[in-house]
């Protein structure tokens, strides 16, 4: 740019001087030439030939790929894609909703990573794992209540499995589902179908499944299962659901929603001492992989998909240590919410004092 401005600032001083207008265009155009030289070098010698990953979006409906189209991943060695896993739309109530959800298997994910929305879930899961241990207790073979059917709720249902839980429920405006069989496999992809077809309701899963049945109307609260994962809304938890849960001798409570119990039924749960743990330590998973996301674009790095989720793991199993540290009572119970609440007000408390701020 230096080289564009000196050519103006000679072509203003020759105008004041009256030079012959043939030598101010020849300084011009020899300018334009050295500074368009200098912009080619520069490309030239910040390209870099070695270890470039190539990546594609694939933004299809349908898992398929022609001929061409494996070719062109086999030729560039690609080994990852970014999924385009629905569109989304508003329904009548106004309410954003999934549509046009990916549907079908092809040959052309084998071997690839798939960047998927689970941050969420995932991470909710891994610190319910850390709770759980921390208390001597496996996950593995534990009957999990999922309130919700979205990508929260699909995610958590995913890494549930996964860990060796039993997903028995899943739940919608229209009442909930309990499966006990488990909601595993193709009964997990069936939640983006369901959340796809723009109707808000889960019962349309019983028919696809008739071992499971529906319960109009109600939550998935009053069944008897190990663990209770709020992942839909806003006070879905209430006082009562919490001394059913108790009742039916719950293990684990664990916000994956935002604020997902009732300030009664944290009470109720915190008086019992059962393992309760809040959204704001729980959920924390799909804040922390957007800063991973930033950390990779300002640093120009590309983690890989098992990279990325190493790190969230990581970020959880930090989190949960920060709650025992701060919640551990005399009697040894963990209160999450203690914990998390002094863990959050450190943390600011630091931040400002290293800023100079206090």
């Amino acid at each position: 740019m230096s080289l564009v401005f000196s050519a103006i600032h000679t072509i203003f001083v020759g105008c004041v001087l009256k030079p012959r207008f043939t030598e101010v265009m020849n300084i011009l155009q020899n300018r334009i030439k050295l500074f368009a030289i200098f912009v080619y070098a520069s490309l030239l010698t910040s390209c870099n030939d070695g270890n470039v990953a190539v990546s594609f979006y694939y933004w299809k409906s349908v898992a398929s790929a022609d001929a061409l189209q494996k070719t062109t991943l086999s030729d560039n060695d690609v080994k990852r894609l970014y999924v385009r896993y629905f569109d989304v739309k508003v329904n009548e109530r106004n309410l954003p909703i999934p549509e046009a959800p990916l549907r079908g298997t092809s040959e052309i994910f084998n071997n690839l990573e798939i960047i998927r929305p689970e941050a969420t879930g995932f991470g909710g899961l891994y610190f319910v794992n850390e709770m759980l241990s921390t208390h001597g207790l496996d996950i593995k073979g534990k009957t999990i209540a999922i309130s919700g059917f979205g990508n929260v709720a699909w995610g958590a249902a995913l890494k549930a499995t996964e860990l060796g839980g039993k997903v028995v429920t899943i739940s919608g405006p229209d009442g909930y589902v309990y499966d006990a069989d488990g909601i595993s496999g193709e009964k997990i992809d069936l939640m983006l179908e369901l959340r796809a077809s723009g109707e808000d309701i889960v019962a349309p899963y019983v028919e696809k499944y008739p071992n499971a049945k529906f319960f109009a109307g109600k939550r998935p609260w009053e069944q008897k299962v190990d663990i209770a994962l709020p992942c839909a809304t806003q006070n879905e938890l209430g006082e009562a659901d919490a001394r059913a849960l108790v009742e039916n001798g719950v293990q684990c409570v664990a916000e994956i929603s935002n604020m997902g119990c009732t300030a009664e039924a944290v009470d109720f749960f915190l008086e019992h001492k059962v393992l309760f743990a809040p959204g704001k330590a729980v959920n924390a998973g799909g804040v922390a992989t957007s800063g991973l996301e930033m950390t990779q674009n300002a640093m120009h790095l590309q983690w890989t998909e098992a990279e990325v989720d190493e790190r969230l793991h990581q970020i959880m199993h930090n989190i949960h240590q920060q709650c025992v540290t701060h919640g551990t009572e005399k009697d040894g119970y963990i209160n999450y919410v203690k914990g998390a609440n002094v863990a959050g007000f450190m943390k600011v408390a630091r931040a400002m004092i290293d800023q100079g701020v206090v």
